[in-house]
C-alpha cells in the first residue's frame, strides 16, 4: 500500500471495497501507519471521519446525513440554498456544523452548537450572494 498522509489512497479503498485485502491486512497496515504517523493519526482520530454519502438518491441534503437536522433545519437550508453552488455550500455547511459541534462535549450542546454555527454561516452566504446580485 502507498503511504500517504492519510492511511489509504484511492487504490487502497478500491481494494478494500472489492475485498481484495483481508481484515487482518487492513488492521495491520492501520496499526503500522498510526505508529509511523502519530500527528496525522491524532488529527484523523479527532476529526469527523464519516464518509459523505453520494448524491445518487436525488436528495440535495444527502451530504448532510448523520447531522442531527431538525425538520426546520432542512426547510431553512432548502429555502436558502444557492442553486449554482449546492454541493460546495452543503459541504461547507457540514464542515461548519462539525467544527462547532466538536468544540462541545454534551450531545445536545454539540447539536445546538453545530446547528447555530452552520445556519449562521448559511445566512451570511445568502446575504453576501444578495449583495453580489443586487
Amino acid at each position: 500500500m502507498k503511504r500517504w498522509q492519510q492511511p489509504f489512497d484511492e487504490f487502497d479503498i478500491e481494494q478494500i471495497e472489492n475485498q481484495t485485502l483481508s481484515l487482518n491486512q487492513i488492521k495491520g497496515y492501520l496499526l503500522e501507519w498510526a505508529r509511523e504517523n502519530p500527528e496525522q493519526y491524532r488529527q484523523l482520530k479527532e476529526a469527523d471521519t464519516r464518509i459523505e454519502p453520494d448524491h445518487k438518491t436525488g436528495d440535495p441534503l444527502a451530504i448532510l446525513e448523520g447531522l442531527e437536522l431538525l425538520p426546520e433545519d432542512k426547510a431553512f437550508i432548502k429555502r436558502h440554498l444557492p442553486i449554482n453552488r449546492k454541493d460546495q455550500v452543503l459541504k461547507e455547511y457540514r464542515k461548519q456544523w462539525t467544527d462547532a459541534a466538536n468544540q462541545n462535549s454534551g450531545s445536545i450542546s454539540r447539536a445546538n452548537a453545530g446547528r447555530r454555527a452552520a445556519n449562521t454561516w448559511l445566512r451570511a452566504v445568502v446575504k453576501d450572494q444578495q449583495h453580489v446580485t443586487a
